[in-house]
């Protein structure tokens, strides 16, 4: 793949949600977004989703990915999509929802397991291991740490989409790789510009 695409990675939470912007292996922006502690319900939904909907306005991705919400079993070490939390199933729901708008990016969910064992080697890993990897990759200082650490995930889930992206051979060709399915989609040209929310 010799264009590089404009990717966003997202480690959505409903108290705070990481977001990264990647050109390529370029790491372009970053951030946390956390919403006010007087939103509550429907609302800190929708104040995350205008916030990731100005992102990607501002960057104009070819590929949205986001870490799925799941839970492992203690039993069998398995992952479940989590059921019952109406929350973070409405903002899931708004972030699969980006790919119909301009513009019209490819949006893909993977499961925290593979995609970290994709950029870590390891199954299970710790925050600070995420941060080790991307630090490696990117020549960045994420410590993994209560500050910074959704970034890094969505750093870290961003690079390895760029992985699997880089994998494919053929523009449009359909694939499953890393608990994900996404198509190919075509280069589109970024915009050089950094986005902040200073909201905290």
């Amino acid at each position: 793949m010799k264009d590089k695409l404009v990717l966003i990675g997202l480690d959505p939470g409903t108290r705070q949600t990481g977001w990264a912007v990647l050109h390529g292996e370029q790491l372009q922006a970053h951030g946390t977004l956390i919403p006010k502690r007087t939103l509550h319900g429907i609302d800190r939904q929708l104040w995350l989703l205008s916030k990731l909907q100005d992102i990607v306005r501002e960057w104009q991705p070819a590929l949205l990915a986001y870490e799925e919400f799941t839970w492992r079993s203690y039993d069998d070490e398995a992952e479940r999509y989590v059921n019952g939390r109406p929350d973070m199933e409405r903002l899931i729901g708004g972030i699969q929802s980006l790919a119909l708008a301009p513009p019209f990016p490819v949006v893909m969910g993977l499961l925290p397991s593979r995609w970290g064992q994709q950029l870590t080697g390891q199954r299970s890993h710790t925050k600070q291991q995420v941060a080790f990897c991307v630090n490696a990759r990117l020549h960045t200082e994420f410590k993994g740490d209560y500050y910074d650490n959704h970034a890094c995930d969505a750093v870290g889930l961003a690079l390895v989409a760029g992985d699997m992206l880089r994998q494919q051979h053929t523009v449009g060709t359909e694939s499953h790789v890393g608990g994900g399915t996404y198509v190919r989609p075509q280069p589109r040209v970024l915009v050089e510009r950094r986005y902040e929310t200073g909201e905290k």
